[in-house]
């Protein structure tokens, strides 16, 4: 099992181990990331349980750098530590 987040999430994500069960964006916002979302990573070791509530991901596996939570992240289009955020042509300079 590697043991850096990137390479971690990543093999969850590979592997089809996350599922997200409910995933409710903000009401009338369009097409933007959701502001609740439950999902469950099935683990090499255990099963976890990722949410976003109120702004505040949790999982229960409780680790600092959760793969968890960054690979329920990257499927929900939410900004993660493996996928940063995304640079608007503004940031370039670019008009």
């Amino acid at each position: 099992m590697p043991h850096d987040l990137r390479a971690r999430t990543l093999a969850y994500l590979r592997s089809g181990a996350v599922r997200v069960y409910r995933a409710e964006p903000p009401r009338g916002m369009g097409p933007v990331p959701p502001e609740y979302v439950e999902a469950l990573v099935v683990g090499f070791k255990s099963d976890y349980r990722v949410r976003l509530e109120r702004g505040r991901w949790v999982c229960s596996c409780q680790e600092a750098q959760c793969p968890h939570i960054a690979s329920v992240q990257m499927c929900t289009g939410h900004d993660s530590p493996v996928r940063p955020a995304a640079k608007t042509t503004a940031a370039h300079g670019r008009a």
